[in-house]
């Protein structure tokens, strides 16, 4: 089928050591032939396909250009067409004086992107080859052009074509059965198409998976800079750009309109937005972008949350934090589900039950991590809920859980019965419960208040001192972990023995967990020690982190030569019924000991010498939790008979 001819410039219109005019046709040939006068004076129609010619393009006796003109016949070029490619000097006006002459002999302008067009009608390429094309145009980044080059070379369409193909067999086969089923058994066949149409299925599902991943690759990551008027959104912009892009004022709301630039990291496109901030205005124009913030956050692949630490949160952080409040309400709301969860798993662990306590926890997790994905984002038909899916799921994680802790207890705790007919309030076990209870709940809350105390003490260096006590607590948590499991475990087996008068089982059980416990902090303390480097990299510490870092937890790491004893102690005080002197010793060590020594002495030596007080606390916790395991051996424990060992 006879084409007609299109010719465009196929290099950039700026001033360049070469330019390129492109011709694609059947008379494309013939059009360069009346234009194009070769050195030899041989025409161009006479020659083998892909070689290259030396001469002038002239127009009439004018003569425009010295060029080389490259010939590929078809069908071995882009477009499976008779094209002619001529090199010419980089000029904006030599190239276009060349294309006008081009066009005035018989071709006409390409519309854009037709020469791929041609090639996609033509066969040479598919339509995601062809959609690579401009991809690799515009990569932006290492990764963007491997895609692309990836892409264009036929990687998604092999793919395609290799699942099309099972289709089309199975398809061939099932009619084939259809038309002969004499000679063609269809036995067994079903469960073997299941298999493919499941294989096959799967596939699809891959393939679509990296369709985002691939947007985001090309596109760069849509990061939305967050935050309230004056927060410093704009400054941050300009310091990853590297220059001054946005208008940056002590006036607040100086930003109206969404800002956008890109920037590499790492071979990582990100596609930066900064916006105006959030907060409620009168102003119509400030409106208008408050309103594009929010659209942007909602689309948005990255939210960067920019707060200023020196100023106190305020209403305007409201709105920011609005997923937060959904997150929690959700959760909140429907608590009944882990409030069932503790009680049923409390009472697995008190009985010694505990791999029922394990079960029912991992599969109320594994509910939770399953079902986050597939509501957050509306996987498998399910609607898009965002944050509120992730509250959701949690939630029903917690039912799950409650309900395997709950069958568990029917099904395999036999000392403890629940019957709820003629179920009526005891306030006076409800006051005993409430007496070994309220001091863990007192001990809860005054972790948090710690923390509260230190971050404001610690912010007064900078915000790198607070990351620090950040980084030791995820890493406390890491080496405190098993010590915690161990104690969720020996406490049962205290108080079963103590009930049942064996003096000597828990003895042994208090002195074989110590003996665990050290050997488990010991390992946090050489840890700490060691290779504070190593632990602190585990977070992309900066030098400055580092800096701060490494002496901070060698001398916090000391404290974990004492804490192994604190722990053990405090939880044989549970075990024995004496919560309250648990609660003291954690009141003790924290706010009346760790707290005011870190005060005075960041007043007194700075933020190096802050950190000792961490190694104090837990002397003083150690000299406390001794006092009370001396008074509780002598008027608890030493009355307990020695009983069977």
């Amino acid at each position: 089928m006879g084409t007609d001819t299109i010719a465009a410039i196929a290099t950039a219109m700026t001033s360049s050591g070469i330019g390129i005019v492109r011709i694609s046709g059947d008379e494309a040939v013939s059009i360069t032939d009346r234009i194009f006068e070769m050195k030899n004076q041989k025409k161009l129609e006479d020659m083998p396909t892909h070689t290259i010619h030396y001469g002038h393009i002239h127009d009439g006796d004018e003569v425009i250009d010295e060029v080389m003109v490259v010939l590929m016949r078809e069908p071995k070029s882009y477009t499976r067409e008779d094209t002619v490619e001529i090199d010419c000097h980089g000029g904006v006006y030599v190239m276009k004086r060349i294309l006008e002459t081009v066009i005035k002999y018989g071709a006409r302008p390409a519309e854009p992107g037709e020469f791929t067009k041609r090639a996609f009608l033509n066969g040479r390429i598919d339509l995601s080859q062809a959609e690579s094309v401009i991809d690799v145009i515009n990569s932006k980044n290492e990764f963007a052009l491997k895609s692309s080059l990836s892409q264009l070379s036929g990687s998604v369409s092999e793919k395609i074509k290799e699942i099309r193909g099972t289709v089309l067999h199975e398809i061939a086969f099932i009619e084939s059965a259809l038309d002969d089923p004499e000679h063609i058994s269809l036995d067994g066949y079903p469960q073997e198409l299941l298999e493919v149409v499941e294989k096959e299925s799967k596939e699809i599902s891959e393939l679509l998976k990296t369709a985002d991943d691939g947007r985001m690759i090309q596109e760069g990551i849509k990061t939305v800079i967050l935050g309230k008027p004056n927060a410093g959104k704009s400054s941050l912009l300009n310091y990853l750009v590297g220059e001054d892009r946005a208008i940056v004022t002590e006036i607040a709301g100086t930003t109206r309109d969404i800002l956008e630039e890109y920037i590499s990291l790492n071979g990582i496109t990100l596609r930066v937005i900064d916006t105006a901030g959030i907060r409620d205005t009168e102003d119509v124009v400030e409106k208008i972008g408050v309103g594009k913030a929010r659209q942007m956050a909602e689309d948005a692949d990255l939210i960067l949350y920019v707060v200023d630490s020196s100023m106190p949160l305020d209403e305007n952080d409201q709105e920011i934090m609005e997923l937060g409040i959904e997150y929690l309400s959700t959760v909140m709301i429907f608590s009944f589900g882990l409030l069932a969860q503790v009680f049923f798993e409390r009472l697995l662990t008190s009985t010694g039950r505990t791999i029922f306590s394990m079960t029912s926890q991992l599969t109320g997790a594994i509910t939770n991590i399953i079902l986050d994905p597939i509501l957050i984002f509306g996987l498998l038909g399910a609607p898009k809920m965002g944050v509120t899916g992730a509250a959701v799921a949690t939630v029903i994680g917690q039912c799950v859980a409650a309900l395997v802790a709950g069958f568990c207890n029917h099904r395999y705790n036999h000392d403890v019965k629940l019957k709820f007919h003629g179920f009526r309030l005891d306030f006076h076990i409800i006051g005993t419960i409430y007496a070994v209870g309220i001091p863990t709940i007192i001990m809860q809350s005054i972790g948090s208040v710690m923390t509260y105390c230190m971050n404001r003490i610690l912010i007064e260096f900078s915000s790198t001192a607070t990351a620090v006590f950040g980084v030791y607590f995820k890493l406390q948590s890491f080496f405190f972990m098993p010590v915690f499991g161990l104690n969720n475990g020996i406490t049962p087996i205290i108080a079963y023995n103590y009930g049942a008068g064996q003096r000597k089982r828990m003895l042994k059980t208090i002195k074989l967990s110590m003996l665990v416990a050290f050997c488990l902090t010991f390992i946090g303390f050489l840890c700490f020690e060691g290779i504070p480097q190593i632990l602190l990299g585990m977070f992309n510490a900066s030098d400055e982190l580092l800096t701060i870092g490494v002496p901070a937890l060698r001398i916090i790491g000391i404290h974990y030569l004492i804490a192994w004893f604190c722990i053990v102690s405090g939880t044989v005080f549970q075990a024995l019924g004496k919560a309250f002197f648990s609660m003291i010793v954690s009141i003790m060590r924290q706010l009346f000991v760790l707290i005011p020594a870190a005060y005075i002495l960041a007043k007194l030596g700075g933020l190096h010498v802050v950190w000792w007080s961490f190694p104090i606390a837990e002397v003083i916790s150690l000299m406390v939790s001794s006092f009370f395991l001396v008074r509780i051996n002598r008027t608890i424990i030493s009355r307990v008979p020695e009983g069977k060992f």
